[in-house]
């Protein structure tokens, strides 16, 4: 029984006779190129640009491999009452004409939230890559920095509106997320109106 083409074997004959019809057209060699060699090639491109955490060989039960990674790349959208929005981008990657290209700074910046409540602050701030060990934060009256050390490194400063008290932080970290929760300064008590007696 004759065996029907399988649609990789149409795509082939139409390539090659596209090959062919331009080549008599043209009156010189034409070649169609394979369509993933320039996606080969500007992989190869970015790879070559990456620092050195980002690219790491890992051996496999099938044999040693490239591991790439973490990339990420987005915005945080801030917007206060009475105040412009405020628009952030932060990542490790940014989006180009051509593609995406790392940011070679040693540190980067994190994804933070910073949660206002009545009588608290809560950060929480995304850092891919880092451990426990590696995380350094330091608090005053109204900021909190975050600081990583290792092959993945981030930094971030942060400023508060209101005071808080640097003592009372507390801080977990769990899949990559660290969540510091720092109390307020309690604010001054309004005075009370006294009257004159008669």
């Amino acid at each position: 029984m004759k065996k029907r083409p399988s649609i990789f074997d149409l795509i082939d004959k139409m390539l090659r006779d596209m090959e062919k019809n331009m080549s008599l057209f043209s009156g010189r060699p034409f070649s169609i190129t394979d369509p993933f060699e320039e996606l080969r090639k500007e992989f190869e491109r970015f790879e070559a640009s990456l620092p050195e955490d980002l690219v790491r060989e890992v051996d496999t039960p099938r044999g040693r491999i490239k591991e790439y990674g973490p990339f990420y790349w987005g915005f945080s959208y801030t917007h206060r009452p009475g105040e412009e929005p405020v628009i952030k981008e932060f990542g490790n990657i940014r989006p180009t004409k051509e593609g995406f290209e790392p940011i070679l700074t040693g540190e980067r910046e994190p994804f933070v939230d910073v949660i206002d409540e009545k009588e608290r602050y809560i950060v929480a701030a995304e850092l891919p890559g880092a451990a426990k060990e590696e995380i350094e934060l330091n608090a005053g009256e109204d900021w909190l920095e975050i600081k990583t050390t290792g092959k993945t490194r981030f930094r971030k400063r942060l400023s508060f509106e209101e005071k808080v008290e640097p003592d009372s932080a507390r801080a977990s970290f769990k899949n990559g997320v660290l969540e510091v929760i720092l109390q307020k300064k309690p604010r001054p008590q309004r005075g009370r109106k006294i009257d004159i007696a008669d």
